[in-house]
């Protein structure tokens, strides 16, 4: 379907969204809270703003999301302790807001 541009969240429980969510599943937590952790830089960072189709409302298709290019360490290791400096970082700005 179709969205409009909102905020990344981890949901770690079983729920129901609208239609108009974009909603990903992963096996694997590090995968997971590196992608979230890539997803919450792009939107902070407007990178959706040149896929976004604009009309009423402005809002990003599946199709382009999943063309989005998203770049990964090939250590698992390297990826985890990426994922645990980030995490930290958003607890001290959260702390500090």
């Amino acid at each position: 379907m179709y969205a409009s541009v909102g905020k990344v969240a981890i949901l770690k429980i079983n729920s129901a969204t609208s239609q108009a969510f974009y909603n990903m599943v992963f096996d694997d937590p590090t995968i997971r809270d590196f992608v979230f952790q890539n997803l919450k830089k792009a939107n902070f960072n407007k990178e959706w703003d040149r896929l976004v189709s604009t009309g009423t409302q402005s809002n990003l298709n599946a199709k382009k999301v999943k063309g989005y290019i998203l770049f990964k360490p090939n250590d698992v290791l390297e990826m985890k302790q990426l994922n645990r400096l980030l995490n930290r970082l958003d607890n001290i700005i959260t702390l500090h807001q």
